[in-house]
């Protein structure tokens, strides 16, 4: 039962910090679509497929830090 919760935990967390990201980017031309798009309904899922979630953000960001 404690892997649910821990599961579910690690998802909230994840979401909070995705969360940020984008309050803090908000202004930024390329974040400002997803930003707009962001609501309970895409942050439930993200505490539900976290995991997906974490994969997609560290391979956007190696590529990123790849580019430069």
């Amino acid at each position: 039962m404690w892997y649910i919760f821990n599961y579910f935990f690690i998802g909230v967390a994840f979401t909070f910090i995705v969360d940020l990201f984008l309050s803090m980017a908000q202004n930024n031309p390329k974040v400002k679509n997803v930003s707009e798009d962001w609501d309970y309904e895409q942050r439930i899922a993200c505490t539900i497929l976290w995991p997906i979630g974490f994969i997609w953000f560290l391979i956007a960001l190696i590529k990123n830090y790849l580019n430069k």
